[in-house]
């Protein structure tokens, strides 16, 4: 005895979240997935319903959920939808994307809800008929459940020859989406798509032509209602090539037919490389492919995009079910089967094209996906073999592939940029450099006339696989080894193929006077230039001593220079800002930046740009501009010793005057006259007509920077100052004349020395003061062993291993005995200043410099502590020394 099985309809499926109530107003989210109200049909007259969520993943169901009149269901923010089960215990809700799918689920439980309530009543009163709607609903499978009312006022008379004007009036006046509803609705309980077929196979018997090109437009718009269900019927195997047949009228080209049946049947023999042998597969696959003809060439030229949204959604979720089906650990033997081809050596260019176009279709099927599914699915082509790929993709011959690879590769750089980095390295063991993805795409970048619209992707996947921290200063952290690892495979084996675009640049001499020949560049060549100076400038900020090294092994930074002999001023400023990067770097660079002269064309560009304001002009004047402000002895030096003369010239702004002025104050002995300078400033100042005051404030500031005083000065630091200004006073130490603190002559030190080194030089800033020491002997102040041992009564503790006071302890004898109330000058070894000479040197004295916040550790009461020497009677020095806080707790310490 055989049993039939029961008969469902199901209404189409929209998308939606399930949440369940679980307490203290938290709500948990169960997943995503597709929501189907189905009703199920009894053989025995028995009929119920429920609502069926399936996840988005892996179809399997996250809810189900019997509907019944006594739930209470409810709406709330148009996009959800809550009830209570029958145990009381459980709260669910759904929530949807739209406002339009929430009224669709919302609207069929109402309506099946009323009809049971209905059907309850007519059994109880012994009517046990049901509507006719019913009857017709329990023939299909995809039919949702509708009311009589929609059968009343929704119809189209039935398909004729003579009537075809009247239905596509008919579908031309449904203009609300119940009314389309409504329309979808009859066309499917009726069979109408069949109908009109059967209309179509009349014409052409007949040979009508009038009457193909109105069923195209009847088809159009059924179509075009935007259903689901119409949408699905007319796709399947028994209508497609029908349907075609009819949509091939245009009524706009009347006298030419088009050829859809033959164009889809030439794309549906397409196989993938590697057969597929699962038929769900292969029906998704010819499914999508006539959805996305009817989307691409049919409606093509549809305007409205809210009439093709059905048939949208319906591709993107075929395209995500089939990448989730490829994702799947279950069947990625088919993906390690496809990758293998590439790694044949058997395997011929039209196999490997074959196979490159079915991995870019499958990763562009997946472009609506989220991005954790995306780098997902990057993860699981990278470990199969997709950068065995790109090898090939990204030199064919086809230039439609290269595109669609480069566009691939640099969707997964941006997605995760380790991938590439982690199979960079394992591909250099085993393959040439210039085999390997990486090395492809810097040949495809560094050739000429070759794919000039992917260089800039190509710029964009180097520099993503170079940059280690999304454009800020991040230096090399040894910690991470496999960062480190990529850029020392990097450097060694892929830096030459990156510098090879500078082969083409000839070197020709760039001196500060005469003709110079222009570098003449394609356009392309130009492009290149400019991305690469812009990678060397990542590479100089973020990769440490690697790039150092490379600049010091190679002509690179003699090749950026020659880029000044070009015509393209934004080529010129390419190169200008790689080497302010460099100086902005501190000493690290300084040292190759002299010894590859790019000061001297540098200077060249600066005098061509002849004062004219524009980029080129400041840049060049900012570069000189840091230089003197941070004071980077080396170059201030450099610059003025061998372009001194040629920057003198320079009138129509002051920084290279400040920059002559700057070497002076550091080639000056430390006790020079500050008077002089200041005067010479003023000068300088009125010369240019500026505001002189405006500036001194600016120069007050920095002089304040640059050459502090100890905290002792806080109080009266205008006192200290007139005092310190006595001719009578003298110098406290004598400093070496003629050089800076720090010796830059030694250049064979490499630039990991200098590093090592700057942390354990000490150097001691030191204010000029503001008159000359006298000449004579007498004048001068030295501090002997033998004269701490006269004063050794009353003298400060030093350390054991000195020899001599030292400087923190001067400097806080000629502070205090600058704070005595005592009326007259101090006197220093028998010398007394008079009163008119500190008054005429107090007038030549530079305004009192701003107060300094004091250190933590040297609050009122260490000052109280301190006992002064008998040294404070000394002349205070002009001299001013700031005391190291290690020095100054050593000395409390000491007393």
């Amino acid at each position: 005895m055989s049993t039939s099985t029961p008969t469902t309809t199901t209404s189409r499926s929209v998308l939606c979240n399930v949440y369940k109530y679980i307490g203290e107003d938290l709500w948990y989210d169960q997943g995503t997935g597709f929501c189907v109200y189905k009703t199920i049909h009894e053989d025995n007259g028995d009929e119920h319903d429920e609502i069926l969520v399936e996840d988005l993943i892996d179809q399997s169901r996250l809810l189900i959920s019997q509907v019944s009149e006594h739930k209470d269901y409810e709406q709330l923010e148009e996009t959800k939808i809550l009830w209570t089960e029958d145990t009381g215990a459980n709260i669910l809700a759904l929530s949807f994307l739209s406002r339009e799918d929430c009224d669709y689920i919302w609207n069929i439980i109402h309506e099946r809800r009323d009809t049971a309530t209905d059907n309850r009543l007519r059994t109880g009163m012994g009517q046990l008929q049901k509507s006719s709607v019913d009857e017709k609903l329990e023939t299909g499978d995809r039919t949702p459940p509708m009311t009589n009312d929609f059968q009343d006022v929704a119809t189209l008379p039935m398909p004729e020859l003579y009537n075809l004007d009247e239905i596509t009036r008919s579908l031309s006046s449904a203009k609300t989406a119940q009314d389309k509803h409504r329309l979808a609705f009859f066309i499917v309980l009726h069979n109408y798509i069949d109908k009109l077929l059967s209309v179509f196979e009349s014409c052409k018997n007949k040979k009508s032509k009038r009457g193909p090109r109105k069923l195209y437009t009847i088809m159009k718009s059924i179509i075009l209602l935007n259903d689901e269900v119409i949408i699905e019927l007319v796709v399947r195997d028994e209508y497609i090539m029908e349907v075609l047949g009819i949509l091939e009228y245009d009524p706009q080209i009347p006298d030419k037919k088009a050829t859809h049946r033959r164009n889809l049947a030439k794309l549906s023999q397409m196989k993938p490389i590697v057969p597929i042998h699962d038929e769900w597969v292969n029906s998704k696959i010819q499914q999508t492919l006539r959805l996305q003809y009817l989307n691409d060439v049919i409606l093509c030229n549809t305007t409205d995009d809210s009439e093709k949204s059905t048939l949208r959604s319906l591709i993107n979720f075929n395209n995500l079910a089939l990448v989730n089906y490829f994702k799947d650990e279950e069947n990625q033997e088919y993906l390690h089967e496809l990758f293998y081809i590439f790694r044949d050596e058997k395997s011929s260019d039209e196999m490997k094209k074959e196979a490159s176009k079915f991995v870019i279709q499958l990763w562009i099927m997946a472009k609506e996906d989220q991005t954790a599914a995306r780098a997902a699915l990057a993860r699981t082509l990278a470990k199969h073999g997709i950068f065995d790929m790109f090898p090939f993709a990204l030199c064919a011959d086809d230039e439609l592939l290269r595109t669609h690879a480069a566009n691939v590769l640099d969707s997964i750089v941006k997605l995760d940029v380790c991938l590439l980095r982690k199979y960079t390295i394992e591909q250099t063991r085993t393959k040439n450099a210039e085999d390997t993805t990486l090395g492809t795409v810097l040949k495809r970048f560094a050739l000429d006339n070759t794919d000039p619209g992917l260089k800039i992707q190509y710029a964009e996947i180097i520099k993503a696989s170079m940059n280690l921290g999304n454009g800020k200063l991040v230096m090399l952290r040894k910690q991470d080894r496999d960062t480190q690892m990529y850029l020392t495979v990097f450097y060694e084996s892929y830096c030459n193929l990156l510098l090879r675009p500078f082969e083409q640049v000839d070197v020709k001499p760039i001196k500060l006077d005469g003709p110079i020949e222009e570098l003449k560049l394609t356009p392309d060549q130009s492009d290149i230039c400019l991305y690469l100076c812009d990678l060397i400038c990542l590479a100089i900020r973020q990769h440490s001593f690697l790039s150092r090294i490379l600049m010091r092994s190679t002509d690179c930074f003699v090749k950026i220079a020659q880029l000044y002999r070009c015509k393209q001023s934004h080529l010129k400023l390419a190169a200008l800002r790689v080497f302010r990067t460099c100086i902005g770097l501190s000493d690290k660079f300084t040292r190759l930046l002299i010894k590859f002269n790019v000061f001297e064309p540098t200077i060249r560009v600066l005098l061509d740009t002849d004062g004219r304001y524009n980029a080129l002009n400041s840049a060049c004047l900012e570069m000189l501009e840091y230089i003197r402000r941070e004071n980077i002895k080396l170059l201030v030096e450099h610059l003025i010793a061998n372009y001194g003369s040629v920057l003198d010239t320079i009138s129509y702004v002051t920084t290279c005057e400040m920059l002559r002025l700057r070497h002076e104050q550091n080639i000056e002995p430390n006790d020079s006259n500050e008077a002089g300078d200041e005067a010479a400033r003023d000068n300088l100042l009125r010369g240019n007509g500026q505001d002189a005051s405006a500036i001194d404030d600016a120069a007050a500031e920095e002089e304040y920077f640059n050459n502090q005083s100890s905290d002792e000065e806080e109080d009266q630091p205008n006192k200290a100052l007139a005092e310190s200004a006595s001719p009578n006073a003298t110098s406290s130490i004598e400093p070496s004349r003629g050089g800076p603190l720090v010796n830059y002559n030694d250049s064979d030190l490499s630039d990991e020395e200098m590093d090592n080194n700057e942390e354990e030089q000490q150097t001691i800033a030191v204010s000029s003061s503001s008159s000359s020491p006298p000449s004579g002997d007498k004048h001068r102040r030295s501090f002997s062993p033998d004269h701490n041992k006269d004063s050794n009564s009353n003298n400060i503790h030093t350390n054991n291993n000195e020899s001599t006071l030292t400087t923190a302890e001067i400097e806080e004898s000629a502070v205090s005995k600058s704070k005595s109330p005592s009326p007259s000058p101090p006197t220093a070894l028998g010398t007394t200043a008079t009163t008119e000479e500190q008054q005429a040197e107090r007038a030549l004295s530079p305004p009192p410099l701003p107060k300094r916040r004091m250190d933590d550790e040297d609050d009122e009461d260490d000052r109280r502590k301190r006992t002064p020497s008998p040294l404070a009677s000394s002349k205070a020095s002009p001299k001013k020394i700031i005391i190291k806080p290690q020095i100054r707790k050593l000395r409390s310490n000491s007393k």
